[in-house]
């Protein structure tokens, strides 16, 4: 399967009908991270990449609204992050889908209530196991899959 930016137009749409101001980026890329630095109310882009490839690739983009962190250990980051700061949740990190589907599932248990979490690649049955929110829109009608979900009122 090829990969495309699929997530793309799902951001498109978020951008253009949300009041976002502060995202959470789990795994920068050359198409969110610059997607979202187009958002006109962003204030804060905390991008936290696990591949030390992308992330010296991502260091090159420089915007005083955007920080970007190595870390190793997703599942730490979420664990230690207020999740209801952010109003936009992105997950596109991990090479191992264990390994992400272990961030979907700390972020689930988190129960955000503000946020919107937007998760790429959700054809993987891993993915959709842990993603347990209230609300869910999945964008399938082409590979690879972007959810939306949300709990409560995690419209911003």
């Amino acid at each position: 399967m090829i990969k495309i930016a699929t997530h793309l137009p799902v951001l498109e749409f978020i951008k253009r009908v949300s009041n976002i101001k502060r995202i959470l980026e789990l795994g920068s890329g050359e198409y969110s991270t610059k997607k979202f630095l187009e958002f006109p109310n962003l204030e804060i882009l905390d991008s936290y990449e696990d591949d030390e490839i992308w992330f010296n690739a991502m260091k090159k983009i420089r915007d005083k609204r955007l920080s970007l962190y190595l870390k190793k250990d997703m599942v730490k980051v979420v664990e230690d992050l207020g999740l209801d700061f952010y109003d936009l949740i992105f997950i596109d990190c991990c090479k191992f889908p264990e390994k992400r589907a272990a961030v979907i599932k700390e972020i689930a248990e988190q129960h955000p209530k503000k946020a919107i979490v937007i998760i790429h690649d959700f054809e993987n049955k891993l993915y959709q196991a842990e993603a347990k929110f209230e609300h869910k829109i999945v964008y399938d009608e082409i590979l690879p899959h972007t959810a939306i979900l949300w709990n409560e009122n995690g419209k911003s």
